[in-house]
């Protein structure tokens, strides 16, 4: 008989809970681990899509390395740049703290409520969606999937975007609307993104967003780092031997 779920990651929306708990099986996940292996990855893409490494590396394997031309393979920098994070989470606060290092301009965030006290640790300033997405060179996207956040990022926002920003998304991806955010590439209505998370998972190799220049692919590695995943599967094991010895699980899931 089952008792216990015990999913080695902070997310789960891939888990039928009420379902499970309908069954008296526990369930639990693993979050407040993942937060700076997510940031770093995070800013890896962002600075991937900016300053378009990628492009880069086929140049030189394609023997198409053209020296001289002064604005050959050039993109934005991040200096004095406005940062915009929805959610400021486990993983949006650690982007955040990371970020500030560029030497940003502002760092504008938005969440469910105002976060004062830990927006103070980054100097972050709470506005609506609607002005972070419109006054943001670089957007974080950190957010759950939840019928509030499905589709969050859409054909509308994107068209109130600036057509110099990035956007960057390692939360889930259906919180951006896919077709939405291809049209958004094609038509240079944003600069770039950068996803570690996108719909359906794995990505068909011939996808649409495999072929634009201007959006970089990671295969939901936002939690790769070897001390991410040995914590997390810790703590997923701690839970399951909880469950089976009597115990309370240390992280049951909400």
């Amino acid at each position: 008989t089952l008792k216990v779920v015990g999913s080695a990651a902070a997310g789960y929306d891939h888990i039928d809970v009420a379902l499970l708990r309908e069954r008296g099986v526990q369930v639990s996940n693993t979050p407040g681990l993942l937060g700076p292996a997510v940031a770093e990855l995070s800013i890896a893409l962002l600075l991937e899509v900016s300053r378009r490494t990628l492009e880069g590396y086929k140049a030189i394997v394609e023997n198409k390395w053209t020296s001289g031309h002064p604005t050959w393979l050039t993109g934005p920098g991040l200096s004095g740049k406005t940062i915009g994070i929805i959610g400021l989470g486990a993983n949006g606060f650690n982007i955040a703290k990371r970020i500030k290092g560029f030497e940003i301009g502002r760092l504008l965030y938005n969440d469910l409520s105002e976060l004062s006290e830990k927006a103070k640790q980054v100097d972050g300033e709470f506005v609506p969606k609607d002005v972070l997405f419109k006054e943001s060179d670089v957007v974080f996207l950190g957010v759950p999937l939840t019928n509030l956040t499905r589709n969050l990022v859409n054909k509308q926002v994107f068209q109130t975007m600036k057509n110099t920003s990035i956007l960057i998304n390692t939360a889930r991806g259906e919180v951006i609307n896919q077709d939405d955010l291809v049209e958004a590439l094609q038509k240079n209505t944003i600069y770039g993104a950068g996803l570690d998370v996108m719909y359906p998972e794995p990505l068909p190799s011939d996808h649409i967003l495999t072929k634009l220049p201007n959006c970089v692919l990671t295969p939901h590695i936002g939690s790769a780092t070897i001390e991410a995943r040995e914590a997390m599967t810790v703590l997923a094991a701690k839970n399951i031997l909880n469950a089976l010895t009597g115990q309370d699980l240390l992280t049951p899931i909400p």
